[in-house]
């Protein structure tokens, strides 16, 4: 059984925990136990989401999946079993994409948005979303009636201060430009009868409202033919609605 070593935990997400090396190299990346119940976890789905988004030419970090079981070790003498990981190099100089930072560069709103669509074509081709937001975002949401400031952060893109290249010498991202982080994708593939696909589903389709309805904002002035909307019911529409009142209010009446 193979043992990796660990320095400490770093980060907490609703389906995976993040472990930095010991060699402070890379991160390793465990499934919770929602994320368990969430979807289905496994090294042969981890690898089959790689697939699709090197065949949907998706920019991600590039990902070892280890099939398990795995020991993961901790400086502190911690020790947990895991199904299998996924090991990504550590990029600790990247910062989160921002929707202010969009705003401020023509080329990477436009990169970013080709990455989207990108997504969304492989989300109605497949059933297989990406999320671009992380669960973090979604919280943010549900606070904004609350409070001014929402950082409006895309939390699953990162933006490296610097070119990264693997082991092999081989360049995987260039500096500023945007990558994915979380490479594992949402089933949405389920038969309609089944309720977590259909949540999944649905959550898919209001992240893509949310996304288009900031890039739509953000490219006030574009010749781009407006975008049909994809939700499917009148519930899905008013949310749909209440999201660009919000876009609306955090990126045109934001405080100077």
């Amino acid at each position: 059984m193979e043992t990796l070593r660990c320095d400490r935990e770093i980060s907490v997400g609703a389906e995976h925990r993040v472990y930095l090396s010991e060699d402070g190299r890379t991160v390793v990346k465990v499934p919770t136990e929602f994320g368990k119940a969430w979807h289905k976890m496994g090294a042969d789905l981890a690898e089959r989401d790689q697939i699709l988004l090197d065949v949907s030419d998706i920019p991600h970090i590039p990902t070892e999946i280890i099939e398990g079981p795995v020991i993961i070790e901790l400086k502190d003498g911690t020790r947990r079993e895991v199904d299998y990981v996924m090991r990504q190099p550590y990029i600790p100089s990247a910062v989160t994409l921002e929707f202010n930072m969009l705003k401020d560069d023509p080329d990477l709103l436009d990169e970013f948005r080709e990455i989207v669509e990108k997504a969304e074509t492989l989300f109605n081709e497949t059933g297989f979303g990406v999320d671009f937001v992380g669960g973090h975002a979604i919280k943010e949401l549900l606070l904004a009636p609350f409070r001014w400031e929402v950082r409006g952060a895309v939390y699953n893109v990162l933006l490296p201060q610097a070119d990264q290249y693997d082991e092999g010498g081989n360049k995987f991202a260039e500096k500023g430009r945007p990558i994915l982080c979380d490479t594992r994708l949402y089933d949405c593939s389920g038969f309609f009868g089944n309720l977590l696909s259909r949540v999944r589903r649905d959550i898919q389709r209001l992240q893509n409202e949310i996304l288009y309805s900031f890039l739509k904002e953000l490219e006030e002035g574009s010749s781009r033919p407006p975008r049909k909307i994809q939700l499917e019911t009148l519930i899905h529409r008013i949310a749909a609605w209440g999201i660009r009142q919000f876009v609306w209010l955090r990126l045109k009446r934001r405080p100077k």
